[in-house]
């Protein structure tokens, strides 16, 4: 019986995170997210700061730093090829940030819709980036940072 009912809850549990927590690669976390920010810091010559500056979600200090998160948004796939924001970028956001809380889940998500409406994409992935960012963070209800993803 406690096989029963303990299959029952992990069933349950992974339907109802299934909503917003999927494969790590998709979500760009742990080693997937160490190697993308590696080729991206290589890439656009950023420092330790600059990595430590995006994890903990403070304002890039250089127009590398910018351009390395948008990489990280590249690797992550949160720009299309066309370079607007994927379609999907409020919900991964907000699950991301929203630490399984499912009602600060919503405010989260919404709160990515408001920034994305405000940025115009296209040709600098580098300034669309930093800018969400910024807006999510200074409008957030809560204190995030991205230590858990790494």
């Amino acid at each position: 019986m406690k096989i029963i009912t303990y299959g029952i809850i992990f069933t349950f549990v992974t339907l109802v995170r299934g909503g917003f927590y999927t494969k790590p690669a998709e979500w760009c976390s742990g080693d997937f997210l160490l190697k993308a920010a590696s080729r991206c810091g290589a890439a656009h010559g950023t420092t330790e700061a600059d990595f430590h500056q995006y994890i903990n979600l403070k304002p890039a200090t250089s127009q590398a730093a910018k351009c390395f998160r948008a990489c990280i948004f590249n690797e992550c796939k949160l720009f299309n090829g066309d370079h607007t924001f994927s379609s999907d970028l409020a919900r991964r956001t907000a699950a991301l940030t929203s630490y399984g809380n499912l009602q600060l889940y919503k405010i989260m998500q919404e709160l990515a819709n408001i920034c994305i409406q405000h940025i115009r994409t296209g040709e600098d992935t580098c300034d669309a980036a930093e800018t969400f960012l910024k807006c999510y963070v200074s409008n957030s209800p809560i204190p995030i940072t991205l230590q858990a993803l790494f």
